[in-house]
Parts: structure tokens; C-alpha cells; sequence
């Protein structure tokens, strides 16, 4: 009995050691620290690019008034004093309303996203303003018109993330406007500004630095973020002195559409993020060893035990063939060719008429009438037999050389 409670003791003592030295380098060695654990934006985000500088605007006291297709009435209609506008929703064809309703005080701020809008360069020109896509042939008197007004460039730092796509210009001075250019990092021309009389008129590409991923930024691109940032906000609360709120022409399509970089970033980010990624690599190695047991096992693959018949003699597939018509009455279709030659032979003796040629038959080769029309027309014969004889009689007349045309007189030959 005090055996039994001894073993009990010492069984107990070293649970206890166990357990205590366990806890001890657990402690020691294990080292807890928060997690941080990113998570894939909302699908309304995604639809939407620009929702959290909308957000932002409402909770500073702007609220954002968005419509899908808008036009010059329906801008100059509303008590907001700012409009962003994205061209490929906007009617441009009621420019005089729309430069009236700039001139009275609007804040105008245009955002191409449609490079093709001929209505769009003709409200520009207006001003001045010319707008070239990157890869096109670029006007160089454009170029340096706008870089002798450029008011800012960036240094080597960080840089808004403009539209690298679309190159501003201005195209002379004939309204005696006084422009401020906006450049990015390599000097181009990517935003222009202008005055008029109590309104203002922002041009520049997809404002790609007022989407939600480049206002968001780790680590060493936080500067940029923050350059982004500060340019939205210019270009948008900043304008809406009297807080009448800010009216944004955008289509579904244009709020979804990003960078080319960005989408292929972001749907790798994505992938990984939901483990999709890891999903695939491991149904891709699966994939790769059944295919790989398939290609190389002996009941199936390609070491498959395969019988090879051996194939047919011509002899014998040509008297398949023959056999063939014969049964169904159609061993004249050997003769079909041999009636064309005839044609043609004939034609080179200068003789076109059928019943010509069939008296010719008749009188050259002593065949009865029967015969040489069944030469030029060849009918269901009756036997084998009688398919051999009309091979016979056409290669006896076409062996017979036709004579060489004469050629008409008056011509060199």
C-alpha cells in the first residue's frame, strides 16, 4: 500500500517537473506579437475604385452627389459649385452652356478616360488645351508651349501617380488664359489649370491618385500615398468652399477602370490572399503526376501494346472499288475522265459539235453510232468486259496526234 502511494507521489512530482520545465521553455523560447492580417477589399469597392475619397468627402462635410451620364444642363442645374467629370460619361455637345456655367463660377475639373471624343477636343480647343496619348506622334511646339508654363516638377522623390498615357499641351495664346502645368517625375506634362473669370477649369487623365490603392500605402511609398492624397483633395473638398457638395459624373465601367499594372498586381494580391493560388499549384502537381502514371504505365499510355494490321495492296484496294461499282451499276465513272480527254482532244482538232465528232468516230475508227455517243456520254455498262473495250477504243483515239493549229495570218510566230 505505501509502495503504491509512493509511486503515486513520484509519478505526480514528475508530471509536475514536466510540466513546469515544458511551461518554462515555452515561455522562454515562444515569443508572442500581434499579427496584423490584411483583408481583400469589399466587392462595392472593387466596382468602385473612387468610394473611399467619396467616404472621405462625406465624413469632412462634402457630400459627393454621383450620377452615371451626365450633361451641361445637368451640371450647371445643381447648387454644387465643383464637378468631377470623367469624359467618356459626359455629353460634350452643349459647350456654350457649359463655358457659361464654368465663367459664373463652376470648378470644372476633367478627368479623360476617352481619348477618342472629337466633341471633347472641340470644348478644349476653347481654351487652348490639347491632349495626345503617349504613343502617339506628339506636337513638339505643344510640348514646349506647356513646359514653358510648367509651375511644378518633382524632384527625385516620390511623385503623384498621374495618367502616363495622356500628354497635355497647350495649343497657343489666343484667349490670353494663364495656365498652371503640372508635371510628373520625367517632366511631361500631365495636369493644366486655368482661370476663367470667377470659375476654374482642371484638365488631366485617369486620376488614378484619387483610387483607394494608391491612397493607401506602406513602408517607403507612404510619401506618395500622401502626395496622392493631397492632390485629391485639392481637386475636390478644397474647391467646395461653401459646402454645397460635389457632383461626380462616372459610369460604372469608368469608376472600375485601373492602372494595367494594377490589375494584374491586384489580381495576383487577391489570389494569394484567398489561397486561391495554392489551391491551383497543388490541383497543377496532381494533375502532373496522374498524366504522369498515365503517360508511363503498360495497361494504358503510351506503352500501350497496340496491333498493327497491315494494309492493302493497291491491286487489291482498286478491285474493291471496282467490285464496288460494279454492284451498284457504276463502273462508267471510270470512263468520265476518259470522256473529258476525248473533249478536249477533239478540240484541238478544231471540232466542237458532238454529232460531229461522233460522225468522226464513225468514219475514222468504223464504230457504230451507238459506240461513239457512249464514248462522248458514258452510260451504266453491263460488265467488266465492256469497260476494258471502252478503254481500249480511247486509247487507240487519243493515241492519234492531233495536228498543230495554224496561226492566223498576220501574226509572228
Amino acid at each position: 500500500m505505501k509502495q503504491q502511494q509512493l509511486t503515486a507521489a513520484f509519478t505526480g512530482l514528475a508530471i509536475a517537473v514536466i510540466t513546469g520545465a515544458a511551461g518554462l521553455l515555452f515561455f522562454h523560447f515562444v515569443e508572442f506579437y500581434q499579427v496584423n492580417v490584411r483583408q481583400p477589399p469589399a466587392e462595392q469597392v472593387k466596382r468602385n475604385l473612387y468610394q473611399a475619397v467619396e467616404q472621405w468627402l462625406e465624413v469632412e462635410g462634402h457630400p459627393v452627389y454621383r450620377v452615371s451620364q451626365g450633361s451641361a444642363r445637368d451640371v450647371c442645374n445643381r447648387p454644387s459649385h465643383v464637378a468631377l467629370v470623367f469624359s467618356s460619361s459626359f455629353d460634350w455637345s452643349d459647350g456654350d452652356i457649359l463655358e457659361e456655367c464654368v465663367r459664373s463660377g463652376l470648378a470644372l475639373v476633367i478627368f479623360i478616360d476617352d481619348t477618342e471624343r472629337n466633341d471633347l477636343r472641340h470644348f478644349l480647343a476653347r481654351f487652348d488645351i490639347n491632349y495626345q496619348l503617349i504613343d502617339e506622334t506628339i506636337d513638339v511646339d505643344d510640348v514646349e508651349d506647356a513646359a514653358e508654363m510648367v509651375t511644378e516638377i518633382p524632384e527625385n522623390g516620390p511623385s503623384v501617380d498621374y495618367d502616363k498615357e495622356i500628354v497635355l499641351g497647350i495649343t497657343g495664346d489666343e484667349n490670353d488664359l494663364v495656365f498652371e502645368v503640372l508635371c510628373d517625375a520625367s517632366g511631361t506634362a500631365r495636369m493644366v489649370k486655368t482661370t476663367l473669370e470667377k470659375g476654374l477649369l482642371v484638365v488631366t487623365g485617369i486620376p488614378f491618385f484619387m483610387q483607394w490603392k494608391h491612397l493607401i500605402r506602406e513602408g517607403a511609398n507612404v510619401e506618395q500615398a500622401a502626395l496622392n492624397s493631397k492632390t485629391a483633395w485639392n481637386l475636390s473638398g478644397a474647391l467646395d468652399t461653401d459646402n454645397k457638395g460635389i457632383i461626380m459624373v462616372c459610369s460604372p465601367a469608368a469608376a472600375a477602370k485601373e492602372r494595367h499594372d494594377d490589375v494584374s498586381l491586384s489580381l495576383w494580391v487577391e489570389e494569394w490572399q484567398n489561397m486561391r493560388a495554392s489551391l491551383m499549384l497543388f490541383g497543377s502537381l496532381c494533375a502532373f503526376v496522374v498524366i504522369g502514371l498515365w503517360m508511363n504505365s503498360a495497361p494504358f499510355g503510351t506503352h500501350r501494346y497496340e496491333r498493327v494490321l497491315p494494309g492493302k495492296t493497291i491491286t487489291a484496294r482498286f478491285g474493291m472499288e471496282a467490285r464496288f461499282l460494279k454492284k451498284h451499276r457504276a463502273l462508267h465513272k471510270y470512263l468520265e475522265p476518259w470522256s473529258d480527254a476525248l473533249r478536249v482532244h477533239f478540240r484541238y482538232l478544231g471540232i466542237l459539235d458532238d454529232n460531229e465528232i461522233c460522225r468522226y468516230l464513225t468514219a475514222k475508227f468504223n464504230l457504230d453510232a451507238e459506240t461513239a455517243a457512249l464514248l462522248l456520254t458514258p452510260a451504266p455498262l453491263r460488265s467488266s468486259r465492256d469497260l476494258l473495250r471502252y478503254r481500249t477504243l480511247y486509247q487507240q483515239i487519243l493515241a492519234v496526234k492531233a495536228p498543230e493549229p495554224v496561226p492566223p495570218k498576220g501574226t509572228l510566230h
